[in-house]
Formats: structure tokens, sequence, C-alpha cells
């Protein structure tokens, strides 16, 4: 599955159904240390049952604009062509590491390179996240890439 199992209403809609569930992205929060405080901060404004995976998407987009920006010298007045363009070629050469990995862009397509199939090095990919709903009373468990697996695959209870 893709987008729907990150959000936290699905496993309170699917209930204990939903158990072995995977679905994957290639952008979404990181449960690993250097993400910990943006989860805590995130969860702590929002609520529990808030999509920390997903929010993530946002808070490194506007992290990266903003630094960006500042590089260029500021965001510019509404419309200054000139200066948005100063932006986006920092934006296009920086690798910025956020709460959903690194972000690295490639050049022609303008599309953040994916870690493990298009660069072997993770600090210069966002990580194609496979994650597993193993138990719905608890947040969806990362079962790969192995570098970043907190859980092993279960086998789904519906095909034992």
């Amino acid at each position: 599955m893709q987008y729907g199992p990150s959000l936290p209403v699905f496993r309170e809609i699917g209930g204990e159904s939903i158990n072995g569930v995977i679905y994957s992205t290639v952008i979404g929060g990181l449960p690993d240390e250097f993400a910990a405080n943006y989860r805590e901060a995130y969860k702590a404004k929002f609520g529990a049952t808030a999509s920390w995976l997903t929010g993530s998407q946002t808070y490194d987009a506007l992290w990266m604009y903003s630094i960006a920006a500042a590089v260029a010298g500021g965001p510019g007045e509404p419309f200054d062509g000139e200066q948005a363009r100063k932006i986006a070629a920092i934006l296009k050469r920086m690798v910025y590491r956020g709460a959903s990995g690194s972000f690295r862009f490639d050049q022609e397509g303008l599309v953040a390179l994916s870690y493990p199939t298009q660069v072997k090095d993770p600090s210069l990919g966002l990580p194609h996240q496979f994650l597993q709903h193993q138990d719905y009373r608890t947040e969806p468990r990362m079962i790969g890439p192995a570098l970043y697996a907190t859980d092993e695959f279960l086998l789904p209870p519906w095909l034992s």
C-alpha cells in the first residue's frame, strides 16, 4: 500500500485487521536518533495521534527553503524572479539532512535521490522506506532499508 497506512487513523479504523500491512514511501520521518527531537515536538504540539511521519515532509522542505533563502540573501519580494532563481540554484546544489533523511537533488529531474536504489551512500539520498503495521495499537515499524530498520518483517497473520 501507499499513503493511507502512514496515517494514524488507518490504525484506528482498521483495528486488528491491519496487522501485517506493508507500505512504502520515498519520503517520511525516520525513527532514528537524528529525528527524535522533531518527532517528540510534533507529537507534543499536535497530539499523540498526529502523523509525524508525513509532517516531516513540510518540516524539511521549509528548513531547506529557509537555508537556501538565507544563503541567497533573503527570500526577496513577491514576484522577484531573479531572487527566486538564486534560491532555486542553491536548493539544486545543497545536501540537507532532515527528519526524513538526506536530501540531494538529481540535477536533471530535480527530484530527491533515493537510497539505496539511486545512490549507495545514505548521506546523499532519502531512504526508500518499507514499513509494516505489526500491531495496530502501535506505530508502524520500519523493516527496510536495513540501515534504518527498527524491526524485522513479520509474516502477516492472514498468510500463516
